[in-house]
Parts: structure tokens; sequence; C-alpha cells
């Protein structure tokens, strides 16, 4: 046994609990513990309670109060969702969205890289990804990445009402641009996979616990732990995101996630510059309290080829988007598994291993 005894503890915590040494979890609740994050990456976000961004951090200094804030641990997925990891909600999905009157081969459900191999209503449209284009980022509409949330949160069962609700009603999505959208506004309570919010977007992608010194707090104006502007390039030459217009043919959109491994900011998380803009849950304009909202939502980020890279960049880029339009990517958010007696105990013990805030 370990001389040390937090690690004596620790070691017979990993012995008593196999779901934890497969890197399991107990769920919260009556909601079952999700078995399958799809083929998602997540990071893990901790620092529970951190501060909002200062002034001084901002670019703009509008709007976002709290901007950054997140009072409680969350995932976030590595990258941005790809055409591998659409795949299988597309296949699931299609006959709900088809008897809802959505054309199958639309890029607002196959997110511009998976084609079909007919259109004919009623039949299986034999989605198939285009040859190259596993890990290109998917740009859908906001509405379909609700759905996709819903059918993560309920363990990926390929029936109808999998993608209604969970993380979101789909009831609620209605109206328009002129009188105001109907769209709940924010996830539901015990929801399991969501689209995340501005706040938890930015702390994934520009909040330190180190920023100023060890356990001293704050953000970074860009990603990559930098306030400067990334540099624009390929990988290999030294570029830090594909932002920017410096490929021939619009080359820069026809990159993999995960291209740019060095520009990962505190947390690892990576493409939040380049890539695809992605979306956010925060609707602009919105107050709780039951007003009627334009039904636009924040994107976050900027994207692949754009010269203006540099300003969609900053911490307090304000864009928006209608939630019809198939322009933006998506990253998503998910709970953290709660611990079992055994994991509890192993937490314990790791805290008295390792007690830096960033890994709580």
């Amino acid at each position: 046994m370990p001389s040390n005894p937090s690690l004596a503890i620790l070691a017979l915590a990993l012995v008593t609990s196999p779901a934890l040494a497969a890197g399991g979890g107990v769920g919260r609740g009556s909601n079952p513990r999700p078995t399958n994050d799809g083929g998602i990456e997540f990071v893990r976000i901790g620092a529970p309670g951190n501060r909002a961004a200062l002034p001084e951090e901002r670019y703009y200094n509008q709007r976002f109060e709290n901007l950054g804030r997140v009072n409680y641990r969350y995932r976030i997925s590595k990258t941005e969702v790809t055409a591998t990891q659409w795949l299988p909600f597309v296949n699931a999905y299609w006959p709900t969205w088809e008897a809802q009157g959505g054309h199958p081969a639309v890029s607002a459900l196959t997110g511009g890289w998976i084609n079909t191999t007919t259109n004919q209503p009623g039949v299986d449209p034999g989605y198939y990804i285009a040859e190259g284009c596993d890990q290109f980022a998917v740009k859908v509409t906001w509405r379909v990445a609700a759905a996709y949330a819903n059918w993560m949160h309920n363990g990926q069962v390929n029936e109808s009402w999998a993608f209604q609700s969970g993380a979101y009603d789909t009831s609620t999505f209605g109206g328009n641009s002129q009188d105001g959208y109907t769209d709940q506004a924010e996830r539901s309570p015990g929801a399991r996979f969501w689209i995340p919010s501005v706040d938890e977007w930015t702390k994934a992608a520009h909040y330190d616990p180190d920023r100023y010194g060890e356990d001293m707090e704050g953000y970074w104006l860009r990603m990559g732990s930098q306030n400067e502007p990334l540099t624009p390039g390929l990988p290999q030459n030294g570029g830090q995101t594909n932002g920017g217009d410096f490929l021939p043919g619009f080359g820069e959109q026809f990159m993999d996630v995960g291209s740019y491994t060095d520009v990962g900011g505190p947390w690892g998380v990576l493409d939040t510059s380049g890539g695809v803009q992605e979306w956010s849950e925060t609707i602009w304009g919105y107050y709780p309290g039951g007003e009627v909202h334009t039904g636009e939502r924040y994107f976050r980020g900027s994207r692949a080829g754009d010269t203006s890279y540099y300003l969609a960049d900053v911490i307090d880029a304000q864009d928006i988007g209608l939630p019809s339009l198939p322009r933006f990517g998506i990253r998503m958010a998910a709970a953290v598994p709660s611990p079992s007696g055994a994991v509890l105990i192993l937490s314990v013990a790791a805290l008295r291993v390792a007690s830096r805030r960033r890994f709580l």
C-alpha cells in the first residue's frame, strides 16, 4: 500500500468503484446517469463562483453585466461538434424532421457536410459524410441544435419523443422576428446536455484561475491565453487560428477541428477562434419575467476565413442570429455527474494530493 494516507484512500476508492475506474459517475435524482457522450470529448470547467470579467479585461465594455461568472461546475466539448458526431443524430431525427415539414436534405439539418442518396419523401435518405469531411464542424439552426441536446439528454433514443424535451421544450418554438419568438429562453432544470450560455462559453474560452499569478483569477482578452490577436496560418507554419484569409479557394474552411492543439487556453478548449462561429443559449435583449423576446441568440467566436476574426475573438463580442439560420456551429455543454460514495472518498483524497482550483 502507498505510504501516503491520501493515496491509500485513493487506491481503495479505485478498487471499490468499477464505475469510477471506467470513467463513469452516478446521476442525480431520478435522472439516469448518461452512459454515452455521443463520441464527444468533454473538458471539465471548475472554479465555481468565479468573478465576472472586469471593465479593464473587456474590449467593448458593454452589456453582459456578469460576463463569465458561473457558480457551478460543468463540462464543455473540447471542440465544435463534427460531422462524425452529428451523423447518428441526423439518421435518428430525419423522420421527425420530415413529419414536421422539413426537407431531409437541407443544411439546417445535415450541417453542410452530410449528403443524401435520395430526396424522395418518406424514404430513408441514406445519409453519408462527404469524403474527407468527417472531422469538419457542422453548421445548423439553433432549434435543430436544441433537438440534438434533447436527444443527448435522453440517451440518444431513436424515438420522436426523445427530440422534443429534456433540455428544451420544442413545443414552445414559434413566432417570428416581427412579433417576437416564443422559444424557451433557457434550458430546463436537470438538463444533462445543453447549448452553453454566453457566460459558460466565455469562462471556458477566456477565464484563467491563475491569470495574474497562482490563484489570482482573471480573464484573457482573446483566445489561447493571450491578449493579442492570434496569428492566422497553418499550424505547421506557426499559425494559431484559421480565422483570416491565407489559403486559396477558401481553404481555411476545409480543416479538421482540433488542428490547433497548442491554442487551448487554461482549460484546454480548442477551436474557440476560427472554425465556425458557435451558437449560445443566451437570447439578445431577454430579461426573465415573461417578456416577449426577439429570439435572436448570441453566437461566439470567429469563423474560418474571416479577415475580421480578431474582433470576433474578443471576450465581449456581441453578435446575434435568428434561431432559423443554419450558419453557426455548436459546442455542447454537459452536467458533471454526481459522485457515488466511493467517488466522494476519491475526491477528498484528490484534493489533498492536488488542490489547485481549476481541477475542483
